[in-house]
Order: structure tokens, then sequence, then C-alpha cells
């Protein structure tokens, strides 16, 4: 039984081959779209139709990821050229991936690695989700010098004069964060160096050191200011996504009447307090007492200042 034709793709992939192997070895200078056509073998007499050939397999080409540009001018006849790049990420890469690499180069903007992948001839999926800006060298530099020589630092954040010990300096999402203590306070918090201003650094040796690490988790919660407190709430099913939002995955839930007890642990009963009045009525605090008891005085000292 005779083949048919149209599942043969030997001859096609040939030609491929053969257009790709001349482009290449042409460098720089290119190929004629009238000589690609010879080499591709097309023999039709009209020479528009040739050169449509030709352009509909360098489509093909750059399908399959080589980048095959037309350097000739505008009313010029086509003039191909391959540029030099490995198109073997371009083969296997999904359109997903390809895209993912698109925007992460972009975003270290590092176009070089998209020309040489051959990821460069389409623009990505979306514009990349993040700019990453580098720190100010002004602002941030005597930050760190502070943190190396134990300088006490004061500057102005928030419109207020600060005068604060640094610990430690911690980079996250683009952006420097300074770990510090006030004076006239005993525990450290996060500045964020961009918001600093009228930097200035006192002598070497002056800023005082915590033996504690620094707590590298930005969430209050979990701060280590009190010691660990199992915090039980109840809530309906409508406000469980409310509660996770502003307190956490719980560490144990259960249904109790239609209602859920869910259990939260905390070691910054300050934070779990105020983000319990943000909740309102929508939950409940049953436990511990300790922890209750402390919501129940916070509330009293503030209904007996009156108006707030």
């Amino acid at each position: 039984m005779p083949k048919n034709p149209g599942l043969d793709q030997r001859g096609p992939m040939e030609r491929l081959v053969r257009m790709a192997a001349v482009l290449r070895a042409a460098g720089p200078d290119g190929v004629s779209v009238d000589k690609l056509a010879r080499v591709a073998g097309f023999s039709s007499s009209q020479p528009d139709t040739r050169r449509e050939q030709v352009a509909k397999d360098v489509r093909h080409l750059r399908r399959q990821g080589w980048q095959v540009v037309n350097t000739a001018g505008k009313g010029e006849l086509a003039r191909y050229r391959m540029e030099t790049v490995d198109n073997r990420v371009a083969v296997h890469l999904s359109r997903g991936q390809a895209a993912a690499l698109q925007r992460a180069a972009l975003v270290a903007d590092r176009a070089d690695l998209l020309d040489r992948l051959g990821l460069s001839g389409s623009k990505p999926a979306s514009e990349p989700p993040i700019r990453v800006q580098d720190q100010a060298a002004a602002e941030l530099e005597p930050v760190l010098d502070a943190v190396r020589h134990q300088c006490v630092l004061t500057f102005r954040y928030n419109g207020t004069t600060r005068r604060a010990h640094p610990q430690a300096v911690r980079r996250r999402s683009g952006t420097w964060y300074l770990w510090a203590v006030e004076d006239g306070s005993e525990q450290p918090k996060w500045f964020a160096v961009s918001r600093m201003d009228e930097v200035d650094l006192q002598a070497p040796g002056t800023a005082r050191s915590l033996e504690e690490a620094p707590r590298w988790s930005f969430d209050p919660l979990a701060w280590r200011i009190d010691p660990p407190t199992d915090v039980v709430t109840q809530t309906t099913p409508d406000y469980r996504a409310d509660v996770v939002s502003l307190l956490g995955q719980p560490r144990d839930e259960q249904e109790h009447s239609g209602d859920l007890r869910m259990t939260f642990t905390t070691t910054n009963w300050s934070a779990a307090r105020a983000r319990i009045y943000e909740l309102g009525p929508r939950v409940r605090v049953l436990g511990s007492s300790e922890f209750r008891e402390s919501l129940l005085r916070e509330l009293e000292s503030w209904a007996g200042e009156g108006p707030r």
C-alpha cells in the first residue's frame, strides 16, 4: 500500500536543514532570499512565489527556536541572517516556562540572556511583576557602617527624630531593613532604610549589643516578646478567612455546634490583641485565661479614659 505523501516529512525537514546550514555558515553577511530559494529547491517560475515559500520556511525555523532576521531595508529584497543563539532552551521549554524566563531576565535587566537563548523574538506574556531597584548608596552605606562598627545611629523616621542602637540589616523584596532598638525601649524593631532621613553616626563602639538573635520574621505575632501562649478563638465558618488572614494558620481547629474553635500560638500578646480588636465581633476569645484577662484589662483601661 503506497504511503500518503502528506505524511512523508523527510523532504521538508531536509530542506529546512539545508537552509539552516547555509544561514549559519553565511554569518553576519546573511543570505539573499533568491539564494535560499535555490538552496531549498523551489522551482516555481514565479519569483514572488519562490520568495513567499522561503518566507514560510523561515517562519517555521523561528518556531523551532532559530533566530533568523531579515536585514534588508524597506522596499528591498529580503536578506536573511541567522543570529548565534543556543536554541535548545527555546525548543525544550513550554510557552509558559519561556514567558517566565523572559520576565525573570527582564527583571534582572539581562536582555543579553534572551538574545543568547533565542527568546528575544517575542514579547513576554505580561510585564515583569516587580521592579528591582537598588538601594541608593547614600542611604544604605551609613547604616551598614553603623552595624559594622557598633555606632549609635540618629535619623528622622516618619517625621520623628530617632536615636537607635543598630543590630543587623536584612534585605527583603528589594528593600533594606535595619533591626535596631531605640533609646528608652527594650524591644528592637525593623526600620525601612529607604524611609530614613538625616542619618548620622556616633563614635564606634557607642551602640549596645543585644544578646538575643534578630527576629527575622516581619510578622509581629512571631516576635519573641512574651512566653508562647495558645489563644483559643471562636468564629463562624463565614468569618474563618478573616480570622486566618489576621492571626495566621491555626495550630488546631475543631467544629463545635456549627462554629469553629481555632487555636493560635503567639509570642507577642500586644500584637495578638491588636489583631483581635481589628476582627471585632467576628471573633470571640475563649482562652487562655491569662491572655483573656490581659485583653479585658486593656479594654477597661481604655474605657476609663473616656472618648478616644
